[in-house]
């Protein structure tokens, strides 16, 4: 009998330390986000603005028509490998530019990170993780989302033009890791021509735009007239351009 009343004291200290805890966690949780978030007079919620909608995306009966034409056929000569083709042909595209429009380095000093921020190479994504873990209590009661938000109305701080100027306001710079994604590049070019030739997206209301140089979902007109922008920006890279060639200029610039 004795052993029946100390299992059912115990089941009962159990419950009332989950009483406890849910009380402390209910009030004091009220109390920091008054203290840290004060709300609003005019909303009581936090407010969220929902994305801009996709446009409607083309049939993939269409994207195989635009495509169905043969690919004239290109002469090497006699060369059966690519591997140092480069070096020596002056069609290819020099390498290694340093493109200056629109470069951005992050700061984090809560997880002494600096991330170098690369359009098509995972950047919204990889933007919103670290802004998330540099303050995740803005993160989560601005109602944001990882894949859907920028969130550089709170993160905004954190950015910067150049490496040294994200640094200049860290005090203590030992221990920081850098961090840089870098995508396969194929896998970049169909991303990109996915999102802007097929999907496209809203830019105003009702306003769908479709940014592929007028080639509607053709492949092969698409890549010539990269290839086109992206001579100009070898010969000339301090060239401002648009946001089509942004995201895919290569990641080696």
């Amino acid at each position: 009998m004795s052993r029946y009343y100390r299992d059912l004291s115990n089941y009962f200290y159990i419950i009332i330390g989950f009483l406890v805890l849910i009380f402390i966690g209910l009030h004091s949780s009220n109390e920091h986000v008054k203290v840290v978030y004060p709300k609003s007079d005019r909303e009581e919620k936090p407010l969220f603005t929902p994305p801009l909608k996709s446009c409607e995306p083309i049939s993939v009966q269409e994207v195989i028509r635009q495509n169905s034409q043969p690919i004239r056929k290109l002469d090497y000569g006699n060369i059966t490998t690519f591997k140092g083709y480069c070096n020596e042909n002056k069609a290819c595209i020099k390498g290694f530019r340093n493109v200056k429009h629109r470069q951005y380095f992050w700061a984090f000093p809560k997880t002494k990170s600096l991330v170098c921020q690369i359009k098509k190479n995972m950047s919204q994504l990889l933007v919103a993780i670290f802004c998330f873990l540099n303050d995740e209590l803005s993160f989560l009661y601005s109602a944001k989302s990882l894949t859907r938000d920028v969130f550089e109305r709170s993160c905004a701080s954190n950015k910067a033009s150049s490496m040294a100027k994200a640094m200049a306001k860290v005090k203590d710079k030992k221990g920081w890791h850098n961090l840089l994604v870098v995508r396969d590049p194929i896998d970049r070019i169909l991303s990109n021509f996915m999102y802007f030739c097929v999907v496209g997206e809203y830019v105003k209301e009702n306003v769908c735009d479709k940014r592929c140089h007028g080639c509607g979902v053709n492949m092969t007109c698409y890549l010539e007239n990269q290839l086109i922008l992206l001579k100009k920006m070898a010969l000339n890279p301090e060239k401002e351009f648009g946001e089509l060639t942004e995201h895919a200029y290569p990641q080696s610039w």
